[in-house]
């Protein structure tokens, strides 16, 4: 699979977002972010937008910057290991909310809120799981009734991240029969701030990721006009829902890779100040061997991602595969790369004020949103990378005392993968 871009090009552009997350500027919204969770990111978002980051999935025509899915991941992952939270709001504002309207929306749709969106000017977000539903996402329960030249749109979405600070909103609502299940449903975008029949009625209390917002938004006989209908109805699930969702697994776990690296960065920090016996923990064989094995599996997740981005720019009708599997390993290589860093640190990982903390907090939601690891599953079954392929690719159960050299090359491995077929 060649790369539509060269790996300087994406390099230069994580070194741009790593020096800006570094910035004194960027830390204050990460604090104020940290001590006010349920608050959406408005001013972060807006200081954002004329560098280009709101834009990111937006044509230039209609004033974004038109990134590939290579950039957009090298940006999600910057931004993500400098603040997981923050991170995830710059993902859904690209990604999930402003990928479907530039991908599947009519020319009015585009023009109407594209530009406005790129510049920060107005907020979308991405509305599927519903209270009965989650990961059966084809069985949902709420309903548009057609009404003339409008829809009426009633029933509610749950865990909605930016809900609360959104002025527009992409959803699907069914359209027929229940029992057509997918074939059924349609796909919606549609002005939900100030309105009538709609609101906003809970901002959820997370277990990590402040700086991103949790809600339930309610649809109580909201008018949407038949203009705000995307693609045909009765045909928005396996278009704008299943591409928006492939789209955005990829750059899901980009977030994970960012935050996996931010456990090692913060390892990395403690070992070089931290003495034991009279040397620094990073001296230490069984340490520094432990924090390699670590990072083994974080380039390898990055490996896996920058895989499924470039069969995303290559235009390979298959890359959602790949993106299953990005998405998989990335969100668990997370985990245990948190977990095990906090153990690296000794007791102090576990006190509030280490950010070793969070950070562990902040990876556990991965495994969960935009479709369990259980779903990802099911997909690679499906299309035939299976248990005995994906094995090797999983953190190793025993990364306490296996030693780096007893791990295949990690070349070796990519160059395995990279001869994998997509099977159907």
């Amino acid at each position: 699979m060649p790369e539509t871009i060269t790996q300087g090009e994406i390099e230069e552009f994580a070194r741009y977002t790593r020096d800006l997350t570094r910035g004194e500027k960027f830390n204050g919204f990460a604090t104020h972010a940290n001590q006010n969770p349920k608050e959406f990111p408005k001013d972060f978002l807006q200081y954002i937008a004329p560098l280009g980051y709101l834009g990111m999935d937006i044509p230039e025509v209609y004033g974004g910057s038109g990134m590939s899915a290579q950039m957009q991941a090298a940006i999600t992952e910057g931004f993500s290991r400098a603040h997981a939270g923050l991170g995830l709001s710059v993902l859904v504002a690209n990604s999930l909310a402003a990928f479907p309207i530039a991908r599947f929306g009519t020319e009015e749709q585009k023009q109407k809120y594209l530009p406005r969106m790129a510049a920060g000017e107005i907020f979308g977000c991405f509305a599927i799981t519903e209270p009965n539903v989650g990961s059966d996402a084809k069985a949902i329960e709420m309903k548009a009734v057609r009404d003339g030249e409008d829809f009426l749109i009633r029933g509610s979405k749950r865990f909605i991240t930016s809900a609360s600070g959104a002025d527009i909103c992409v959803f699907d609502a069914r359209t027929g029969p229940a029992q057509l299940r997918g074939n059924s449903i349609s796909a919606f975008v549609a002005e939900i701030k100030n309105r009538p029949g709609v609101s906003v009625p809970i901002i959820y209390d997370k277990v990590g990721q402040p700086g991103s917002v949790l809600c339930e938004v309610v649809f109580d006989d909201l008018f949407v006009p038949v203009s705000g209908l995307m693609n045909e109805e009765n045909k928005g699930f396996d278009t704008v829902i299943a591409g928006t969702l492939a789209h955005s697994r990829v750059q899901i776990a980009a977030q994970n890779v960012g935050i996996a690296q931010s456990a090692i960065d913060e390892a990395q920090i403690y070992g070089e100040k931290r003495q034991q016996s009279g040397k620094y923990l990073k001296d230490i064989e069984g340490w520094s061997n432990h924090l390699a094995v670590l990072t083994r599996q974080v380039e390898l997740s990055r490996f896996l991602t920058g895989k499924a981005a470039r069969h995303e720019d290559a235009k390979d009708p298959n890359f959602f595969v790949w993106a299953s599997l990005a998405k998989l390993i990335a969100c668990e290589t997370s985990v245990r790369v948190a977990e095990d860093a906090m153990l690296l640190h000794g007791g102090i990982g576990y006190i509030k004020d280490m950010r070793i903390g969070q950070i562990v907090q902040d990876a556990l939601v991965g495994r969960i949103y935009e479709g369990t690891a259980h779903i990802q599953l099911k997909i690679l079954d499906k299309f035939g990378i299976d248990q005995k392929k994906r094995a090797p690719l999983y953190p190793p159960a025993n990364m306490l005392d296996l030693k780096l050299e007893q791990l295949p090359p990690l070349e070796k491995v990519k160059v395995k993968v990279e001869r994998w077929k997509i099977t159907s």
